[in-house]
């Protein structure tokens, strides 16, 4: 019996895990090369471009990801994370308005990256608003803590 497109997807995501990236990357550029429209391929292979400093290459990965699978909210996520990184406060705001229309997004993860990166902009009282937010959507004391330490961190760095 073969493999479906989604249970390659996740081998390739236990390659990844296992530090295989090379193997990986080759699992996914087959399943792309088998189903063009499959959009969750592109955001793995987006990650692993990012993870190899290949900025442009991830950015239109990612791009090409959400526009074949808007509703798969791990792209929107991983894509936040990658605009965050490269300090790209502005394209991240799009991501994120976007994200939150998922229906299966979390929408406290979605609100607490964009926190952080309002955060690293020094935009504190937009960050504490959105670390607020990300405390109302969330359901783990472990992540409401760490949002809490996130509002009081920038509550100190608006302080200096």
């Amino acid at each position: 019996m073969q493999a479906t497109h989604q249970q390659r997807l996740l081998q390739a995501e236990q390659l990844i895990q296992e530090g295989n990236y090379a193997a990986a990357e080759s699992q996914l550029k087959a399943l792309i090369t088998e189903n063009p429209n499959f959009g969750p391929a592109y955001n793995h292979l987006a990650w692993l471009a990012a993870q190899a400093s290949d900025f442009d290459t991830a950015d239109r990965l990612y791009r090409q990801g959400l526009t074949l699978s808007p509703n798969f909210p791990a792209t929107y996520f991983n894509y936040l994370v990658f605009l965050r990184n490269l300090r790209r406060i502005e394209a991240m705001e799009a991501d994120f308005k976007a994200g939150l229309a998922v229906p299966e997004i979390r929408r406290d993860k979605m609100k607490a990256e964009y926190g952080t990166g309002l955060e690293a902009a020094q935009q504190f009282d937009l960050a504490i608003e959105h670390y607020k937010e990300s405390i109302r959507h969330a359901f783990n004391q472990e992540d409401i803590t760490a949002f809490q330490q996130a509002i009081a961190r920038c509550e100190l760095k608006s302080e200096i």
